[in-house]
């Protein structure tokens, strides 16, 4: 298949890509990514001098995803032997995570060019790690004193002036990755595309979040192994459709290569995540919770999904969703009702369950099948879209 995916002049064999983090920190973790069918991976973010030492330390909630708390990254000396090793053991296309505590475009552009010239295939300029500096703006009041992680990315001019030079000595591509803390993630997608950025890397918000905590013990932090709590980096299936929608913001605002992620789990999440702009989709989390499998399980599933659907490349089906995309004030209302089939039902009541419904109820108490009163439906979707077994149908009238 002709995969038509790439970021300037560097070609991926598909559009799957490993996140920055827990899992791109060691030449081992890289291989295991290569061999399981990832194109690529972002390495662990990289500084000239670690800010703080951190290990790798999170809580876990099952359908929302994990909050972490402290994570270890690499110095530049731990960065360029880990792009030196894996670009000598690994085929994947590499991206090099970075940044740094202050606007001095110099650093940057040094740490950059000490990772391109170890081998990294891109450079991947992070202006979205809450744990630098972020958190901290919003504990202490040092926001103005701060300008790396996250809150160099709620600085467009900062952003455009790093970019700008990057791209001005970089001879690999630029990706940089947006921080979803800002009303418009389009407006900074701007400036990185107009200070030469080659792609655009994103996920959707909160970026920030706080744990549950033990209320039979004073109110602890349910963080492991670790005394106080920051505020946790938000990952996971809780910002899935919140990334889905960054993605189509950016995509309609700039004309680069879009890497999406964000709540990745399968590969029906990754083919919705392309459909609404995304050229790539990368991943962490759903590994994190159920291991490397996961990883050529979506490989495999987009490819699938492509044959079966008569597609030639991944690239036939990025944005296929953002013609439906329009303002609330423009959206269609068609009148209908839900609809009950009976061979179906299996009597579990939850449509009956919804407070705001007065149309569904048992067609009979001893058969214990629900029916729609079409007169008092509303046709919301309620019912339809909670229903464990696909029972229910909605109808156009007409």
């Amino acid at each position: 298949m002709d995969t038509g995916m790439n970021i300037d002049d560097v070609k991926f064999d598909n559009p799957l890509v490993i996140a920055s983090g827990p899992l791109t920190a060691s030449t081992r973790l890289l291989k295991e990514a290569e061999r399981q069918g990832a194109s690529g991976a972002s390495t662990k973010l990289t500084f000239h001098e670690r800010p703080f030492e951190g290990e790798f330390r999170l809580v876990y909630i099952d359908g929302f995803g994990p909050m972490h708390t402290s994570e270890r990254r690499l110095s530049i000396e731990e960065g360029v032997r880990l792009i030196e090793e894996a670009s000598e053991e690994t085929s994947l296309t590499l991206f090099a995570n970075i940044t740094d505590e202050s606007p001095e475009v110099e650093r940057w552009t040094s740490l950059a060019l000490d990772l391109e010239g170890a081998g990294a295939d891109l450079i991947e300029a992070n202006f979205c790690c809450p744990m630098v500096g972020l958190d901290e703006a919003h504990e202490k009041g040092k926001y103005e004193k701060l300008s790396g992680g996250a809150t160099a990315g709620e600085n467009p001019e900062l952003v455009y002036k790093i970019s700008k030079a990057l791209s001005s000595e970089l001879t690999v591509p630029l990706v940089c990755k947006l921080t979803p803390t800002v009303p418009n993630m389009a407006n900074t997608a701007k400036a990185c595309d107009e200070g030469g950025a080659d792609a655009i890397a994103l996920f959707g918000g909160p970026s920030h979040g706080l744990p549950p905590v033990e209320i039979e013990n004073h109110g602890k932090p349910t963080y492991p192994l670790v005394k106080g709590a920051s505020y946790g980096f938000v990952a996971g299936p809780s910002v899935k459709y919140p990334s889905y929608k960054r993605v189509a913001e950016v995509a309609r605002a700039v004309n680069v290569p879009i890497i999406g992620s964000g709540g990745i789990s399968t590969w029906r999440d990754a083919i919705e995540m392309m459909m609404w702009g995304a050229d790539f989709v990368s991943i962490t989390s759903s590994v994190l919770r159920e291991g490397w499998g996961v990883v050529n399980n979506i490989a495999e599933g987009i490819e699938s999904y492509l044959e079966e659907h008569s597609y030639s490349s991944f690239r036939e089906i990025v944005g296929l969703s953002l013609k439906h995309l329009r303002p609330s004030s423009e959206v269609e209302i068609v009148p209908g009702y839900a609809e009950i089939s009976p061979s179906k039902c299996i009597g579990c009541g939850e449509c009956l369950k919804p407070g705001h419904c007065n149309a569904v109820s048992w067609k009979t108490p001893k058969e214990e099948i629900a029916e729609v009163d079409r007169k008092k439906c509303i046709g919301c979707g309620l019912c339809w879209s909670i229903c464990p077994v696909d029972a229910i149908e909605m109808i156009e009238d007409g």
